[in-house]
């Protein structure tokens, strides 16, 4: 049994040394350990880490790209103006808190190249079953509102995700549809595909290729575009990541270079190749 006090001594000792500058999770975590609810022997947490600018080239809008820890795009190699918004999970022990958040924000340094305790970036820490992700990425998005250089376009890797963390894209889809103008999803569909070794074996091959596809057009009900990529778009030779990663870097690209009025005049285009897209926003 995980003796509670340990989870608020964890918390508090988070909050001196991380400097989580968060109150609403402490009270957050007050009301679950008042509450008699036990917790698993790990804590699924995250840190919603936000990338901001506070000077730009005048030729470039930026753009917002939303991304999780497992992602098939190498994030470094994003064009400049292309900000980062990464959702960085962990498992921790409800007595190391504070060294748990201390490695996710040191991980976010290092693998995103940008530190989210510094000024002018944002971060909000989230631990499962004690505060609500959709409040502390409302709590991100009321940030950016504030920052002078706002992005009007979010781009986020619709096949990241999270692997310690309950985070689902469609979940917090809504709050990003309401904070920009445009949001653009990125999905990676390949045909060659083979249903992955960890799936349900009673889930057959057609039943999995189903499944992707309700999920995308998910999606394009919520958003405004989904850009596919197929096995069309990749030349043989190199791998995978490389050229999911390129390709993500194309359609920023584009929408970093639209005016304003350009970018409140995209078209809803719903599923669309990767191809079509290119050419249709050229």
């Amino acid at each position: 049994m995980i003796i509670r006090r340990n989870l608020l001594h964890g918390l508090g000792a988070g909050a001196a040394t991380v400097s989580l500058s968060s109150h609403s999770v402490l009270a957050a975590a007050d009301v679950v350990l008042q509450s008699g609810d036990e917790f698993e022997e790990y804590l699924g947490a995250c840190v919603i880490a936000s990338e901001e600018s506070e000077v730009l080239d005048q030729n470039i809008n930026p753009v917002d790209y939303w991304t999780c820890r497992l992602s098939n795009v190498h994030e470094k190699a994003l064009p400049k103006g292309c900000r980062k918004v990464v959702i960085l999970d962990d498992d921790i022990l409800p007595d190391g808190i504070a060294q748990g958040f201390t490695k996710l924000y040191r991980s976010v340094h290092e693998d995103y190249d940008f530190n989210p305790l510094d000024h002018p970036h944002h971060f909000a820490p989230h631990l499962d079953d004690v505060t609500d992700l959709r409040e502390r990425i409302q709590s991100i998005l009321t940030a950016k509102s504030a920052n002078a250089s706002r992005a009007r376009v979010a781009l986020f890797n619709a096949e990241s995700g999270c692997f310690y963390c309950s985070f689902k894209w469609l979940d917090i889809l809504p709050d990003l549809r309401a904070h920009y103008e445009r949001v653009v999803v990125v999905w990676v569909n390949w045909e060659s595909e083979k249903k992955p070794d960890f799936i349900e074996p009673d889930f057959d091959e057609e039943a999995y290729n189903a499944d992707r596809r309700k999920r995308r057009d998910e999606f394009a009900n919520h958003c405004e575009t989904v850009v596919e990529i197929s096995d069309a778009d990749i030349e043989k030779g190199k791998s995978t990541r490389h050229w999911i990663t390129k390709l993500t870097r194309d359609v920023a690209d584009v929408l970093l270079r639209k005016s304003p009025a350009e970018i409140s005049a995209l078209p809803t285009c719903g599923v669309i190749s990767f191809r079509d897209w290119m050419a249709l926003v050229a």
